[in-house]
């Protein structure tokens, strides 16, 4: 006989019978749950489910403590899931860490002083949203002047990250902010200055051909230039596209210009998925080493993209689901074989065992 195991996707384990056969597990939309099929030879699939710890809780678990020191992107970035998470779950779990976080900083007296720490004021105005309090505003406040009045800009009014160039990474640091900030203050200008960010980025970091993005692009002789296509630059792009797209009407003025880049950057990715599901660290250059955090970065963005009607699901779905698995911090999540999604047939929708005789 055989049994099914509380030990992720692949984790169904053949006790005397040769040949059981497991298909790539994809996760639930909870996240809390792997789904996969798998069968005996000469029968049909049967559809397990088996519960996992979310890859965020489990980075979270790791890192909370020394979080209070660190306000800025890194902390940040963690911050920014968390919240997606609590507000699509309302896992109270990550609510705690995101107040954690936000209020140790705000003891610590950080200000927004830079656009890698806008992440920052978007966690506090996901906690106010939650629990109305005037500190929360007050950060959120501070960093909306930071970022319309004092950060630095080029002339058509790009913000520069750094070093006089515009960098990828800005986009994730700024526009969710803006976003946030327009609907909670009721004022569409900062949601008009996340699309222009978007758009004017395009302009500058886009590939006219190649539809990628370059890591960072001078503003002047003496600015940074990086014209690879470096993976977690294009994942940054991917994201904050989807948050833009997923946060304003289709009728939005600019909406439909970032939209089209959204698509031509997905389809020029999606054709550089390695066949170990991930992008490299330069998406093209197949010699360099696969690189994890922009690919589950990437793979979040297209996923958003076919839930909601921006992508083809066709093209797009599977090799993301496969992707997000193969950058689960897991390794017992990963799946060990591809079939296509056709070959199961729902027959057991839940975690369980099977005997046979």
């Amino acid at each position: 006989g055989w049994s099914m195991k509380d030990a992720g996707g692949g984790g169904a384990r053949g006790l005397g019978a040769p040949g059981l056969q497991v298909e790539a597990p994809r996760f639930r939309p909870d996240g809390d749950h792997l789904l996969f099929a798998m069968r005996l030879p000469g029968d049909s699939f049967d559809l397990f489910m088996a519960p996992i710890t979310p890859p965020l809780q489990q980075v979270g678990a790791a890192v909370i403590g020394a979080l209070a020191i660190d306000c800025s992107w890194e902390g940040g970035i963690l911050a920014y899931g968390w919240a997606r998470v609590w507000e699509s779950t309302g896992d109270a779990v990550y609510r705690g860490w995101l107040d954690r976080w936000v209020n140790g900083c705000y003891a610590a007296g950080f200000q927004v002083a830079h656009v890698n720490d806008l992440p920052y004021a978007y966690a506090a105005l996901v906690l106010h949203v939650d629990d109305p309090q005037s500190r929360y505003l007050e950060i959120a406040a501070q960093a909306a002047d930071f970022v319309m009045n004092q950060a630095p800009r080029t002339a058509d009014g790009a913000l520069i990250h750094l070093d006089d160039a515009l960098w990828a990474d800005t986009l994730m640091m700024a526009t969710p902010f803006l976003i946030k900030y327009g609907q909670t203050a009721g004022d569409n200008l900062y949601t008009q200055e996340a699309i222009k960010q978007m758009n004017l980025h395009a302009a500058a970091l886009q590939h006219p051909t190649a539809r990628l993005y370059r890591h960072a692009f001078p503003v002047s002789a003496g600015g940074v230039s990086s014209p690879t296509f470096w993976a977690r630059g294009n994942g940054w792009l991917l994201a904050s596209a989807a948050e833009v797209l997923r946060n304003t009407a289709p009728d939005e003025p600019g909406r439909a210009t970032v939209l089209q880049n959204y698509q031509q950057h997905a389809a020029a990715m999606i054709a550089l998925l390695d066949s170990g599901d991930r992008w490299r660290t330069v998406v093209n250059q197949p010699t360099f080493y696969p690189e994890s955090s922009g690919s589950a970065l990437a793979a979040a963005g297209l996923i958003e993209g076919v839930a909601r009607g921006w992508l083809d699901a066709g093209q797009f779905a599977a090799p993301a689901q496969r992707c997000l698995l193969y950058t689960s911090p897991s390794p017992r999540d990963r799946p060990r074989s591809r079939m296509p999604p056709s070959a199961c047939k729902k027959k057991n929708t839940t975690h369980h065992q099977k005997q046979s005789n």
